[in-house]
C-alpha cells in the first residue's frame, strides 16, 4: 500500500458471534492481507463512522470502507469477498443478484444474527501477531 493510499477497513459488531467469525474468516483468506479491522464498538470505528456521514449506533450491518468509499450490508461482504483468495473470490458473481434482494437476505440474518449464533459479553481480542491489523489497538 502506498504512503498516500488509504486502507481497506472492516468495520463489525465486536460482540457478534457471526461477525468475529466472518473477521476469522478473512484474515485466514485474504488474499493480501491488506486490510484494517474495527469493532462498531470502538473509539476509532465512532470516529470513522462520523467522518463517513454514518450514524453511531451503526451495529446491523458491516462495513467495509475500500478507496475511501463505503459499502454496507450484502454490498460490503461481495466486496471484502473480491480480496479474497479463490475459491471465495468466486462469490463476487453474487453481484448479479439485485441489491435490494441480496439486502434482504442480509437484513434477514443480520436481524437475527445474536439467536443463530449468539454474542459475547465482550469483543474478540485478536492474537499478538493480528493485533497490528486492528484499529482498536
Amino acid at each position: 500500500m502506498s504512503t498516500n493510499q488509504k486502507p481497506n477497513i472492516i468495520l463489525f459488531d465486536g460482540i457478534c458471534n457471526l461477525c468475529s467469525g466472518f473477521v476469522q474468516f478473512v484474515l485466514k483468506n485474504e488474499k493480501q492481507k491488506n486490510i484494517l479491522f474495527g469493532s462498531l464498538q470502538s473509539k476509532v470505528a465512532q470516529i470513522i463512522l462520523k467522518e463517513n456521514g454514518l450514524k453511531s449506533n451503526t451495529m446491523n450491518t458491516i462495513i467495509f470502507i475500500e478507496n475511501e468509499k463505503v459499502f454496507t450490508k450484502s454490498k460490503a461482504v461481495l466486496k471484502i469477498m473480491d480480496h479474497m483468495k479463490y475459491p471465495w473470490k468466486s462469490m463476487v458473481i453474487l453481484n448479479i443478484v439485485p441489491a435490494k434482494i441480496s439486502d434482504l437476505v442480509y437484513d434477514l440474518i443480520s436481524n437475527h444474527r445474536y439467536r443463530i449464533l449468539g454474542k459475547k459479553d465482550s469483543c474478540w481480542m485478536p492474537t499478538q501477531e493480528l493485533k497490528a491489523r486492528f484499529l482498536d489497538n
